[in-house]
């Protein structure tokens, strides 16, 4: 894969330099995934961290031209004529804490030998959060709808729509629900991928609030049936009486 050789080439340039402690690939190419960005950090010292940066445009064209190129203080981005495009991270040195999965490239040191591999399921404490944040959406979905806010209102569906299937996921797919809407339909039933593709038809200007609406009636199966270490983290409560205020909504 051709991502694979951009890792490989702007790497070998960055340890020619030997200015990098650690380099590693981060997401899905850390998991042999398909993805038209290389999402590349590179861990470097506190001394060496200015001179490193300054590099950077040397490092992203070591591969070849680029038709686009931007930098910040920790991200230098480059697209390709390809079609490719690199994300140049960069790190001082110390304790890291990936929040996805990695593919180590380069630590002749070993900085990286005792990190905790990316977990993709979410903590009890965190599914209650995430559902207290949904219904927080969709008391502001409710306003812009009755406001006859069209734009806002379906704006505001589209991102319930994420909260919604991320906490279908964790009732179908537990252990990769923190890709959201990534390879959505892998482990999904044919009942639960029919009800989810109508959400989706419904997901308009003309229907977004039947969207809504169907999205409160896939998540009512979704806590009824929660293990006890979720449902007290739950303020069921709060979910319906925000339930019962979408459903009202003509």
């Amino acid at each position: 894969m051709e991502q694979y050789r951009i890792a490989e080439i702007i790497a070998e340039s960055i340890i020619t330099d030997e200015l990098a402690q650690v380099i590693f690939l981060k997401g899905p190419l850390a998991r042999q995934e398909t993805s038209y960005t290389v999402t590349l950090y590179v861990m470097v010292s506190e001394q060496q961290f200015a001179g490193f940066q300054e590099r950077r445009n040397l490092y992203l064209s070591a591969y070849g031209s680029l038709v686009y190129q931007a930098y910040t203080d920790d991200l230098a981005i480059g697209i390709y004529e390809n079609g490719l495009r690199i994300d140049l991270f960069s790190l001082k040195t110390g304790p890291y804490f990936p929040d996805d999965d990695i593919l180590i490239i380069y630590d002749p040191q070993d900085h990286l030998a005792n990190y905790q591999k990316f977990s993709s399921s979410f903590e009890p404490q965190e599914i209650g959060a995430l559902l207290n944040s949904f219904c927080i959406k969709a008391r502001d979905y409710q306003e812009a709808y009755q406001k006859k806010d069209e734009v806002l209102s379906f704006y505001l569906s589209c991102i319930l729509l994420e909260g919604y299937a991320i906490l279908k996921r964790i009732q179908f797919d537990p252990e990769l629900a923190k890709l959201g809407l990534k390879y959505y339909f892998r482990k999904i039933d044919r009942e639960e991928k029919l009800k989810f593709q109508e959400i989706l038809r419904k997901l308009n200007l003309e229907s977004s609030a039947e969207a809504v609406k169907r999205m409160f009636l896939g998540l009512d199966q979704f806590i009824g049936n929660l293990p006890i270490a979720i449902a007290e983290h739950i303020n069921f409560e709060f979910y319906f009486d925000t339930k019962k205020r979408i459903m009202s909504i003509v």
